[in-house]
């Protein structure tokens, strides 16, 4: 081999040794912003979750006090 194909597959390597390193660090960078969504999408399930549960409570007692008030209008006005 010649110095100068010597000195190109150097070259090459040096280039590709410097490729695999910035996609290295790229995919690094994408892993960890899959686990940051990953943790946000957890948190928004749980969020919403509570808020599902907070919307039935809230269901619950409306049917609860429409029911109070017909039963009173009821009794007040006789049979409806």
């Amino acid at each position: 081999m010649s110095r100068d194909e010597l000195d190109a597959t150097v070259a090459k390597h040096a280039e590709a040794k410097a490729e695999y390193d910035a996609v290295t660090k790229e995919l690094a960078q994408m892993r960890q912003e899959l686990s940051d969504l990953q943790r946000e999408y957890a948190d928004q399930r749980q969020q919403l979750a509570r808020l599902v549960a907070d919307i039935n409570k809230r269901s619950d007692q409306l049917h609860r006090v429409n029911n109070e008030i017909a039963t009173a209008r009821a009794r007040a006005f006789g049979a409806a």
